[in-house]
């Protein structure tokens, strides 16, 4: 999210990422939450969705 300007966003959607993310450590994972922090607005949300059950 290094394009988006602090602050500017109601809504961060992260769909079917974070099983990738997680997998790729937990330091990248928590990278994500806080770029998510960075971008939203005040009362704005980090919606997580995570649809893909598994790998197989």
């Amino acid at each position: 999210m290094a394009g988006v300007a602090d602050v500017s966003c109601d809504l961060v959607l992260a769909v079917d990422v974070f099983p990738f993310l997680v997998a790729g450590g937990m330091a990248l994972a928590a990278r994500h939450v806080a770029e998510a922090g960075r971008v939203l607005r005040s009362g704005g949300s980090l919606v997580i969705l995570n649809f893909r059950a598994g790998s197989g």
